[in-house]
């Protein structure tokens, strides 16, 4: 899981969940606390409630909840014309069932072939492209409401609620305990950061580069996840520490500055009341996915498998205990919708959503896609 990933879990944890060292942290800060979430709170206008939730009567009977969790990348791009291009390119659906006490957790990749609910042009995109064109419509909450009801499609469960961090959250939250002190093994520069070896103080934005690189290292993606561990784990323990205390008010201000969810400050309180020993039990999913290409377009994308997914919907929709579903719906562009033969290793190049990360190749374009970080 990469660090955009943990760091919007740390994230929901600080908002929603906090533990024994975050209560005293939470003791001396409810007052600033409660004008976080005020600041962050946005609504989404559903234009109906999927299957018949509601969430009043979920909190009160303390049924399972389901979340999307968004690390929003809002850099720039050349191909925008230098414009701000907001995409979903970190998500994360969370079932949380406090009869279980247990919390499921899917990662989907980015670049899976979706229909993205409500767009007309185009009606299928990569799937990280539904905020953007949400967005586009509505620039409040438009992005928000676009990614939940595409991720509703693909995954075929309701989502209750979101939250959205901005990828200027994660190097704001290293900033307000800080920094962090790290042993660099190599040299490495990416996207403006030059970092040498040694031992040596990060800022957010050092912070970050430092977890990501991975060209550089002979252990490419395990030295990568290596390093995210090591950035959370320290960002967490200054968190709890006198310093993190101290800094509460930096803090709060990184994360409400950053965060955008359409939980109430009394939806919090509740879910900590009630939910929090989920969290203790975490199981964390994949798909499986095939990479393909469409004739004529220049675009390289993975496509989901039509049992596999069904599968992974299944035990989303068990972890909220509603009942399994018999087929997928016609909605959802697989690979043997799109491509007529069930993939293989043998016949075509197969990932574990997890493991999907990487650059992967569009017979299309001679020259390889960008690299997913």
């Amino acid at each position: 899981m990469g660090i955009v990933k943990k760091v919007i879990l740390i994230v929901l944890s600080v908002l929603v969940f906090a533990d024994a060292g975050l209560c005293v942290f939470a003791v001396h800060t409810v007052g600033e606390a409660h004008k976080a979430v005020n600041k962050m709170h946005k609504a989404v206008k559903r234009d109906s409630t999927p299957e018949g939730r509601d969430w009043d009567s979920i909190l009160k009977d303390q049924k399972p909840v389901s979340f999307l969790l968004m690390g929003i990348d809002d850099g720039y791009s050349a191909q925008e014309k230098g414009g701000r291009v907001p995409h979903n390119d970190t998500d994360l659906i969370v079932t949380i069932n406090p009869q279980t006490k247990k919390t499921t957790v899917l990662s989907v990749q980015r670049d899976i072939y979706a229909t993205i609910v409500g767009n007309e042009k185009p009606a299928h995109s990569k799937y990280n492209t539904s905020f953007l064109y949400g967005s586009i419509k509505d620039p409040d909450t438009g992005g928000a409401k676009m990614a939940i009801e595409t991720t509703e499609n693909l995954v075929g469960i309701p989502i209750d609620h979101y939250v959205a961090i901005n990828m200027d959250g994660v190097t704001g939250l290293v900033d307000a305990v800080g920094g962090i002190d790290v042993n660099n093994e190599r040299e490495f520069e990416l996207d403006g950061v030059h970092l040498m070896p040694g031992e040596q103080h990060l800022s957010g934005i050092q912070a970050l580069q430092y977890a990501r690189y991975r060209h550089e290292d002979p252990k490419g993606d395990i030295g990568r996840q290596d390093r995210t561990r090591e950035v959370v784990v320290k960002v967490i323990n200054k968190l709890l520490s006198a310093d993190g205390i101290a800094n509460y008010k930096k803090v709060l201000d990184a994360v409400g500055s950053n965060v955008a969810t359409d939980l109430t400050w009394d939806d919090m309180l509740k879910l900590e009341q009630s939910y929090a020993g989920a969290l203790k039990d975490i199981e964390s999913l994949s798909m499986q996915v095939a990479s393909g290409a469409i004739p004529g377009d220049r675009q390289a994308y993975l496509f989901v498998l039509h049992d596999d997914l069904l599968r992974v919907q299944n035990i989303l929709r068990t972890s909220l205990g509603l009942t399994e579903n018999q087929y997928l719906s016609n909605q959802i562009p697989t690979y043997e919708s799109m491509f007529g033969f069930t993939p293989t290793h043998a016949n075509a190049n197969l990932y574990d959503a997890e493991d999907s990360t990487g650059t992967f190749e569009n017979p299309n374009v001679k020259e390889p896609a960008a690299d997913s970080k």
